[in-house]
């Protein structure tokens, strides 16, 4: 076989051209060339194509209407029913400690009428992050039991710690009743589930361009204006990756007398003037190209507050029902995935359990602690629920995905006299009870022996009579 600029005496440079080409295994067609052209002419051609299939034969819906007609929206209710959760990038220059960074965060967006739940600051974009903004939208706003979560194809949002918090929020029977969404498939075009991956460059559904723009209007509305000396604007490659190595930053401790108009904001005073805008400004703008159609059919203003207002006011959404094992569940899934955190501990011993959790020695004496625990990995955390506090929460964790709800316990370490007192009375009673246990087990074992009777020690002599009676016995 004759490859063109590519000589058999150098293996060198085809090692080479099949390491680029795992670079582009997403890629279909000939890697080499053809008469077709070669994969970059075949790239460019598919690319072209992807532009004009979404110029030309792109449908256009009625949002409020299609939700309407499907008994997801109407007077009173709707707004929650999907949640759309992105992250960002700001534009403008901010002064947090000393150094000029770009501010990071987590969005909210209401999918049917783009009002912000909540615009969330962090440092970085993790899984950690995400599991506490869900939290705070869901004690905050309620939901209804087929809300969908709509999170973005990004490497802290794909993380099986999201998907269990966000499962967490609803029972079993919420869980089973999503097969039955079937609107969820029709809109979405995946299976019915509380949550719904993006895919890259790919428009899921009806609302993902809106809040995308959406980003952008704020993106170059309150940035560009309020910041202009600040604002930095156009695509930027590192916008995509949200790290703070990839982020420019200037260290700012050394400048001294800077004039007034090159002093930036303050990280917190920015953060104060976005809410401030976004919520007495940006959602009561009148947007008649949005909802002059559904404003004129229910009687509202053309604005995101009166649209988030007329679909809110009679609220069926609740706060999520939590008992101890669902609480259990969000504290798992909400910590970071690391081992020296989550406190993967080996059960070695029956009904008792003893680590070490950020310099606390912690002695947990349970009878849930069972001898089929014994080898197996548990996690335990702190619980600070309310009625738990100074409490441990343990839980099976040999497949960190699907963790096994063990108990929330307390610390069996006295720190007073009556303490000790108690405990010791505690210990006892599980000891007592685990011994009861025991000797019943060995009863039942041995009542299951059958015995063997002997008639005379001659027979045990020559061993004849014995091997006689023990095959009758059995």
């Amino acid at each position: 076989m004759q490859i063109e600029g590519f000589n058999d005496a150098d293996p060198t440079r085809f090692y080479k051209a099949i390491k680029r080409s795992e670079r582009h295994r997403d890629i279909k067609g000939v890697f080499f060339s053809d008469p077709d052209g070669n994969w970059e002419d075949i790239r460019q051609r598919n690319m072209k194509r992807n532009q004009s299939d979404l110029s030309e034969a792109v449908p256009r819906y009625d949002y409020f209407a299609m939700l309407e007609s499907a008994g997801l929206a109407g007077d009173g209710y709707g707004a929650g029913r999907i949640i759309v959760i992105d992250d960002f990038k700001r534009d403008a220059w901010v002064d947090k400690n000393g150094q000029a960074i770009m501010t990071k965060g987590l969005a909210f967006i209401d999918g049917l009428t783009r009002y912000p739940l909540l615009y969330m600051p962090c440092d970085e974009i993790t899984t950690e992050a995400v599991a506490r903004g869900i939290l705070l939208v869901a004690f905050q706003y309620g939901l209804y039991p087929n809300t969908v979560w709509v999170i973005e194809n990004s490497q802290a949002m794909k993380n099986a710690n999201v998907e269990g918090v966000i499962k967490s929020l609803y029972t079993d029977e919420e869980l089973m009743n999503f097969k039955n969404q079937t609107w969820i498939t029709q809109l979405f075009g995946c299976p019915p589930s509380p949550i719904v991956h993006n895919v890259p460059h790919v428009p899921r559904f009806a609302g993902k361009a809106m809040i995308e723009r959406q980003f952008r209007l704020v993106k170059d509305e309150f940035d560009a204006v309020y910041f202009p000396k600040q604002y930095q604007g156009g695509s930027r490659q590192e916008a995509v990756t949200l790290t703070r190595a990839a982020m420019p930053y200037f260290n700012l401790t050394n400048v001294t007398n800077l004039p007034l108009d090159l002093q930036l904001t303050k990280y917190e005073d920015y953060w104060f003037m976005l809410w401030n805008w976004l919520y007495e400004t940006f959602v009561n703008r009148p947007r008649i190209s949005i909802f002059g159609k559904v404003s004129r059919r229910h009687g509202f203003q053309p604005t995101i507050a009166e649209a988030f207002d007329h679909y809110n006011h009679n609220n069926d959404r609740m706060l999520p029902q939590l008992n101890a094992e669902r609480y259990a569940n969000i504290i798992y899934f909400a910590q970071p995935n690391r081992t020296s955190q989550k406190n993967l501990i080996t059960i070695k011993n029956r009904h008792r359990l003893t680590c070490t959790i950020d310099g606390q020695n912690v002695n947990i004496v349970s009878d849930a602690i069972t001898s089929n625990l014994i080898s197996h990995k548990v996690a335990v955390m702190p619980c600070n629920l309310p009625g738990y506090e100074g409490q441990y929460l343990v839980m099976r964790a040999d497949n960190r995905a699907n963790p096994e709800f063990i108990g929330i316990f307390k610390n069996y370490i006295a720190e007073s006299l009556a303490e000790s007192e108690e405990f010791r009375k505690e210990s006892r009673k599980i000891r007592e009870t685990a011994n009861r246990q025991l000797d019943d087990v060995i009863k039942k074992s041995s009542s299951k022996i059958l015995p063997i009777a002997v008639d005379s020690p001659r027979n045990l002599i020559d061993g004849k009579g014995w091997i006689n009676q023990l095959s009758d016995a059995q």
